[in-house]
């Protein structure tokens, strides 16, 4: 017999030929005969395939088939892998395998190669393209390889689709030898066609689509791919594409496709630089894996660039690109685009398409992969696309893209799309009544579209919103013949489309003159369109921090609001209370701002107020917060976070969705819920980055991301995303607000906590500027501490005296002043510099009453750092004195300490509060900074002083380490480099103490402070 053929098997079949082979060699050898006998009767549907299973079950009673299942891995169409050995050099296949002649080898992968083949016997002719094992004969054994093709074949038996090459044939050649039949497809791998025929942006997407659904077919079957890549995706001639290789493809069980033993045995089969995370990380693989890789795809296909940021010589390196594909975000496409053209084509929708499937976390991308196709199909026939937040400028931009113009009924459906999103209150208000306005704003709106249309203006194909809103407003400037009520109705609509695009000041142009028209004068004040228009204003003077303004113009309104029959709807009711308690918490009138959203919650609960009783929920979330009220500000910041939840359960990245979650956030983050909060803000910055790409929002998501970044430890992360908000912050050039004077102070915080006090200076000095006409005192008195303590490191020694006497009184004012604000802060700053003012008495008595609130805090490092710092002060005050030359205390080379006693009186507390920052910072996972540098430093100290020279040189090596990498000029180095050198000269080792001791000397040169002047004064004599 040439080989155990299985051609004529229809595919249908494959299943059922599998499961019946199963059954009988469950058999006894002996009873399979009688079994195959009785099948034709027992089930008619199996009469055909009686005759494989007897060759199947002849050829089993010779070959140990024990080992073919499972699959085969995949198949390159390029260069010739390494064997499984590591070897380039297969051996030689026999010219004949089965009934197939092999003509020429196609290509080779890791644990198979390709070969063009034609049919020898009844089907003479027919080419196919052949997958073999490498190795030749016998090869095939080797642990995995039969068993993976027999996989394979199972497979794409079950496979029938136009854009998947067919499975023509199977079978096992007379040596043993597995081998597969494939439709030979005569094509390019997609990413080269492409390449070389340049077509445009749509072929290629319809390109893409073709692949897509080809997936979309197989994930219908269970069946997910897992090597998605350009070289298993082939245009035909025709520019058809055909989908090679389920070579490691994994049938799915409940949408997982889990690891076999086989699996773990040989490793991952995939290709690193379009594997999903998931698979990177050995974790299950589902559809989403499959989503991810084509994601991958689309990307080359739009940018011809892989989506993060390796050189061409750091993606040869697995460990590279794996390190890329788990911790880089992708660039936009858009930002990798080869030419200006592609880049304007990229962004919108296909910027958030490829985004969206190039997610880390499987949940957060396409659900499935037709929904992927389903979103370029949409952005291909100008629909909105599923993956975008349904906003103004996106809606507006599609409306136009379509040219669809209503009129009547659809003219009215136009403006409200204009209008914008749930919270425009034209929409609901407006309700025209007379045929003649109603025509005239019918109008209005077509000509404002036609105003833009590309084809009738030849205006710019891509139209965005602000055009459209500009075209409209010089249209309302000209509409003379146009009722002035209409005109004032048109002028709110703009002006509410303006404030959601966040263009405050074009809403103020339009909001203002409309609202000073004698037509709105006269009206009452609770007339819809005067309360529209205030409201807009007041909204749009408040976000440029223009509050006596915004309160001028609200001030009728909120006078009317106070009588209790004062006609004003409920919606717009509860707005205007907002709005006031948001430019009194702006003011620092917290308790004020309260009670002014409190209102709003005390409104009946309807459907109507939805949206405005949300929007309290997180003002009253930012009230309770400065108000140090932390439970507080969770309850309304979840509150807020699961009402936007409810009313958009499928979009998380919707922008109130977004907000909620940054209130929500920055809550847990206050209760030092920091994992918790993480995920939560990374969700809500990435959406706003996609949304907005630059603007206020995301100046503040990335400053409360950072916030969170830092706490979890990722200190020089935290730094970044600081100084990334700041440069948007400028280039934006943003209003000095209570927002802006935290993020400043934020930033110069996280220069604080790496001892770069000259770089906390400047924003630290800005938002002190903002804060004293904003806010109240206690804000104002932390961040005058920071600045007190930021500015003695570069003082001169005459002042170093007035800061911390004004340390002093600042901690005085806010021990007087309320509970909720007081912090460790000034407390730790000026034990610090008591310390370095060698007032170690001093600074251990304010150190100590630091502690408890410093322990008090969520924020683990903030107490890590206070705490260490009081371990040192414990050592400063033990062993006060300047310390003698090196040796002069004995063969411990400890001096300065009055005796052992005296030490020992402080170690073992020292040696606890060292233990317990320590501690905190392990919570906190943080990478080494300053702080680690102290702990490591007063360990040194403590087993310097117990006489156990070695365990305080492995320290002090720890410390000193540090900042010689961090910062080797800075006194801190010099402090680190001294008591090194003590250490050194402890343990022996003269020479190296010697050298630690002048490298001491010359970094604490410049030191205003007495204790580094006795210092180096000791460094000097030693060295």
């Amino acid at each position: 017999m040439a080989g155990a053929s299985f051609g004529g098997v229809a595919p249908g079949q494959w299943a059922q030929l599998r499961s019946l082979l199963d059954e009988a060699l469950d058999l006894e050898p002996a009873a399979r005969a009688n079994w195959l006998d009785a099948l034709a009767r027992r089930d008619p549907s199996a009469a055909a395939l009686v005759p494989r299973l007897r060759e199947l079950l002849e050829h089993a009673s010779r070959q140990d088939l024990a080992g073919v299942i499972d699959t085969l891995p995949k198949v390159e169409t390029g260069d010739p892998a390494a064997g499984p050995g590591g070897d380039t050099a297969v051996a030689a296949p026999p010219s004949q395998v089965g009934p197939y002649r092999l003509l020429r080898e196609l290509g080779s992968g890791g644990m198979a190669s390709v070969w063009l083949a034609e049919r020898t016997d009844m089907l003479q002719g027919r080419q196919v393209a052949l997958k073999l094992p490498h190795g030749g004969a016998g090869a095939w054994r080797r642990a995995g390889l039969a068993e993976r093709m027999q996989r394979e074949r199972e497979i794409l038996a079950t496979l029938e689709h136009p854009n998947i090459a067919r499975l023509y044939d199977a079978g096992v050649a007379e040596d043993g030898q597995p081998w597969l039949a494939l439709e030979y497809v005569e094509g390019e791998r997609i990413d080269r066609w492409c390449e070389r025929h340049r077509p445009a942006l749509e072929a290629r997407l319809r390109l893409f689509l073709q692949a897509a659904r080809a997936v979309a077919h197989a994930h219908a079957r269970l069946v997910v791919h897992r090597d998605l890549k350009p070289a298993n995706i082939l245009v035909t001639g025709a520019g058809e594409v055909r989908l090679l290789d389920f070579g490691i493809a994994k049938l799915l069980d409940q949408g997982v496709a889990e690891s076999t033993e086989l699996t773990q045995q040989h490793g991952r089969a995939l290709t690193p630089d379009h594997a999903s995370p998931e698979q990177l990380l050995g974790q299950p693989i589902g559809t989403a894996s499959d989503v991810y890789s084509l994601g991958v795809v689309l990307y080359e296909l739009l940018t011809g660039r892989w989506p993060y940021r390796l050189s061409p010589t750091e993606r040869g390196a697995r460990t590279l690109v794996e390190q890329a594909v788990l911790t880089q975000e992708p660039r936009r496409a858009s930002e990798a685009a080869p030419d200006a053209a592609t880049a304007r084509a990229l962004q919108g929708d296909l910027d958030t398409i490829v985004a969206k499937a190039l997610k880390k976390d499987p949940a957060e991308r396409y659900a499935t992969v037709d929904a992927l196709a389903e979103d370029v199909r949409r952005h291909l026939e100008h629909l909105p696309v599923l993956a975008r937040p349904d906003s103004l400028a996106y809606r507006t931009r599609r409306f136009v893209a379509r040219h669809r113009l209503a009129v009547g009924a659809g003219g009215l459906v136009a403006l409200a799309l204009v209008g914008g999103s749930a919270l425009a209150l034209w929409q609901a208000r407006v309700a025209l009544d007379e045929a003649r306005r109603a025509e005239q704003v019918k109008a209005f709106v077509v000509g404002m579209f036609e105003g833009v249309d590309p084809d009738r203006a030849g205006a710019a194909r891509d139209v965005t919103a602000a055009q459209v809103l500009a075209s409209a407003e010089q249209r309302l400037a000209e509409q003379d013949d146009a009722a002035p009520l209409v005109k004032a109705e048109l002028a709110a609509a703009l002006a509410r489309s303006h404030l959601g695009l966040l263009a405050s000041e074009r809403a103020i142009a339009v909001a203002r003159p409309a609202l000073e028209q004698p037509v709105m004068r006269e009206a009452p004040v609770s007339h819809p369109v005067r309360v529209e228009l205030a409201l807009v204003l007041a909204r749009a003077l408040r976000q440029l921090q223009k509050l006596d303004e915004a309160e001028a113009a609200l001030a009728p309104l909120i006078a009317l609001l106070r009588g209790s029959d004062h006609g004003v709807p409920p919606q717009a009711e509860a707005e205007a209370r907002i709005v006031q308690g948001t430019i009194e918490l702006h003011r620092g009138r917290f308790d004020e701002a309260a009670v002014w959203y409190a209102g709003v919650l005390a409104m009946p609960a309807t459907r109507e107020l939805a949206d405005m009783r949300i929007e309290a929920h997180e003002q009253l979330a930012h009230t309770r917060s400065v108000q140090r009220d932390r439970a507080g500000a969770l309850e309304h910041a979840r509150a807020a976070y699961e009402g936007r939840l409810a009313q958009h359960p499928k979009q998380r990245t919707h922008p109130q969705v977004m907000t909620a979650g940054q209130v929500y956030g920055l809550a847990l983050l206050e209760l030092g819920r920091f994992d918790e909060a993480h995920p939560i803000l990374v969700q809500s910055l990435d959406a706003a980055r996609q949304l907005y790409g630059e603007g206020p929002f995301v100046v503040d998501y990335t400053t409360r991301l950072a916030l969170v970044e830092g706490e979890r430890g990722q200190l020089r992360r935290a730094l970044a995303l600081l100084q990334e908000a700041e440069g948007m912050a400028q280039r934006l050039r943003l209003p000095d607000s209570l927002a802006r004077a935290g993020q400043l102070r934020t930033l110069a915080r996280a220069h604080m906590r790496q001892r770069e006090f000259a770089a906390a200076l400047a924003p630290l000095d800005r938002s002190l500027a903002m804060l004293s006409q904003r806010t109240n005192p206690a804000i104002e008195r932390v961040v005058q501490a920071d600045r007190l303590y930021a500015g003695a490191f570069g003082a001169p020694p005459a002042e170093l005296g007035s800061a911390v006497a004004a340390l002093g009184r600042l901690i005085a004012e806010q021990a007087a002043g309320d509970a909720r604000h007081r912090t460790h802060h000034p407390l730790h700053y000026l034990g610090h510099l008591q310390r370095l003012l060698d007032r170690p008495r001093e600074a251990l008595a304010t150190l100590e009453r630091a502690a408890p609130l410093a322990r008090a805090s969520p924020r683990r490092i903030d107490a890590a750092e206070a705490l260490a710092e009081l371990a040192l002060a414990q050592l400063d005050a033990a062993m006060p004195g300047a310390p003698a030359a090196p040796g002069a205390s004995g063969a411990s080379g400890v001096s300065g300490v009055s005796s052992a006693a005296s030490a020992a009186g402080a170690s073992d507390a020292t040696a606890r509060l060292l233990d317990e920052a320590a501690g905190l910072l392990a919570q906190a996972r943080a990478e080494p900074f300053p702080a680690s540098a102290d702990i490591a430093l007063g360990r040194a100290r403590l087993a310097l002083a117990a006489g156990r020279a070695d365990d305080a040189l492995a320290a002090a090596r720890q410390a000193d380490d540090y900042w010689r990498r961090a910062a080797p000029a800075s006194r801190d180095a010099g402090v680190a480099s001294y008591w090194l050198a003590r250490c050194l000269a402890a343990a022996g080792q003269r020479a190296e103490a010697r050298a630690a001791f002048q490298r001491a000397a010359r970094a604490l040169e410049g030191s205003a402070f007495p204790a580094d002047a006795r210092l180096r004064a000791a460094a000097g004599r030693a060295g």
